[in-house]
């Protein structure tokens, strides 16, 4: 595991997330997504450290971010998870953690779901030029509205 990266003097570290650090980053999620159980969170985390690209931001050795993506069944990268505590927040860790994992991914397309609701992404998705693709009512019969997004190309993503 090494370092992938820290922003200005603010010095965290994106690493590769490890199975030991599961447990940590599932209590971080449930801090910021009160609507998924720790267990849940866990056993989500588990799977996606130890089969999907699992990204995760430290500073002074406490975990203050994650991200999850999640190759899919079409070729594309499914951007899952993006967690950072509520006091780190603001400070241009989900940016990095954000362009850390598009260096990591090498699909050609990206996705991702947001909450109709919960639309604190859609600033970082349009950023990287991500665009608005479908409406998607009652979702995972959650009885919530997501909108889905898309990418450009992963090599122009890159260039922003």
């Amino acid at each position: 595991m090494g370092e992938l990266g820290t922003l200005g003097i603010y010095p965290f570290k994106i690493e590769i997330a490890e199975y030991k650090d599961a447990s940590e980053l599932s209590e971080l999620e449930c801090q910021c997504y009160d609507t998924k159980s720790e267990k849940y969170a866990f056993w989500m985390w588990t799977l996606a450290i130890r089969y999907h690209y699992a990204l995760k931001a430290v500073l002074d050795g406490k975990i203050i971010g994650g991200m999850v993506a999640t190759p899919t069944n079409d070729e594309r990268i499914y951007l899952d998870t993006l967690v950072v505590s509520d006091e780190h927040r603001g400070k241009g860790i989900a940016s990095v953690l954000f362009e850390q994992m598009l260096s990591k991914v090498s699909h050609k397309k990206l996705v991702a779901l947001i909450w109709i609701g919960n639309e604190k992404p859609k600033h970082l998705l349009e950023k990287y030029g991500f665009k608005e693709i479908n409406r998607l009512d009652n979702l995972f019969q959650s009885g919530k509205n997501y909108i889905e997004y898309e990418s450009k190309s992963n090599e122009e993503l890159r260039k922003k």
